[in-house]
């Protein structure tokens, strides 16, 4: 379906200015050509359409058994792939994968001792989440500032010209600067005094493997990128999330994280059993998600919870995944609700960190 749009780019300035610009048809012309020819050459670049049949392996039987919503507007921009190719943000838990020896008084602590709502996860997208916004070329460049608004945190930063942070406490913002080549996560970011300020932030290198050395602190608990673990609306959208989500417990583990990818931890529980920040949750990969009565964004979520898994990010007030703001992303189109993995059986299990040759390690 609508397969004329399934086209796969690298994320480039020239690829999203093609599409956003709508420039004349005489200049675009030679451009597609060469958008076209490139496609054919670079076959690891990631998708964003409206339908896209190789991206629809979402249930255990087989493909997507919804039809997508209908919809009366454009398909969304295409988006670039993020990280390196070998990134930890792109590693699935393989087949057969060994569990953490306690794994299950791991998820029974996480069912009723720190009491995420009998093991139902929420998803975040109103607030306590990030909205995204995207940089070029010509996107206008700031300082910085720390909070106190007289030293200077970063420099030279694109920042779009209607970047809303959100109105939570957090005040989290994420930038993609295609052209910089920089991912930006701010914690706490405003626009006050003709100065930004910010509580705390980081500049990943846009096609670094998103993992930030150990022990340095970026931001969040973790020190993890936001956008390694959102749910996005074009992922949606194609039919399938190709990397790990990720989400707050209560109180995850105090005084130890799993490296990589938690470099830093806000964990506050010392139950031995507690999950540590950096800890892989996976929704069993056996449970049949074709015998559940599941809407078509539900089973592409669970789908990606069962091969990628959960990565717990840092403390919060109740279980919760995050998805984009709805200030970046328009979530009505696939019923995306903060509920919407209630009806999901709580089967839970804790894969071993050495899968992904990482160790729990005491921090700080």
């Amino acid at each position: 379906m609508m397969e004329s749009k399934e086209f796969m780019v690298a994320g480039t300035t020239l690829a999203r200015r093609f599409w956003e610009a709508r420039i004349q048809l005489k200049t675009i012309q030679p451009l597609l050509f060469v958008f076209l020819m490139s496609t054919l050459f670079f076959p690891f670049l990631r998708v964003s359409s409206l339908r896209n049949d190789n991206y629809q392996l979402v249930s255990s039987s087989g493909t997507v058994d919804y039809p997508l919503p209908p919809i009366d507007y454009p398909p969304l921009t295409v988006v670039g792939r993020l990280w390196s190719d070998d990134s930890y943000w792109y590693k699935k838990i393989p087949q057969n994968a060994p569990l953490h020896p306690d794994s299950e008084k791991m998820v029974e602590w996480l069912i009723n001792t720190d009491g995420h709502n009998d093991g139902h996860p929420v998803i975040h997208y109103k607030a306590w989440t990030k909205p995204v916004y995207e940089a070029y070329q010509d996107t206008p460049t700031h300082n910085v500032y720390y909070q106190d608004g007289t030293r200077v945190m970063f420099t030279n930063v694109r920042i779009p010209l209607d970047a809303q942070p959100a109105t939570d406490l957090d005040g989290g913002l994420t930038i993609i600067d295609w052209y910089g080549e920089k991912v930006w996560d701010f914690w706490q970011l405003a626009y006050q005094n003709g100065k930004w300020t910010a509580g705390d932030g980081y500049g990943y290198d846009l096609y670094s493997d998103g993992i930030a050395p150990n022990r340095v602190w970026t931001c969040g608990g973790s020190s993890t990128p936001m956008l390694g673990i959102l749910i996005r609306p074009e992922e949606i959208e194609a039919g399938v999330i190709n990397h790990p989500l990720g989400c707050c417990l209560h109180t995850p583990k105090k005084g130890e994280k799993v490296y990589p990818p938690a470099a830093t931890t806000d964990g506050k529980s010392n139950d031995m059993y507690a999950i540590p920040e950096g800890a892989r949750i996976q929704l069993d990969p056996n449970l049949d998600l074709d015998s559940l009565s599941l809407s078509r964004t539900t089973k592409i979520i669970a789908k990606c919870m069962q091969e990628y898994g959960i990565v717990v990010k840092e403390s919060g007030g109740s279980w919760g995944l995050y998805a984009e703001h709805t200030y970046t992303a328009d979530w009505s189109a696939w019923g995306l609700t903060g509920g919407i993995l209630m009806s999901l059986p709580a089967q839970w299990r804790i894969v071993d960190y050495s899968v992904f040759g990482a160790v729990e390690e005491e921090y700080p």
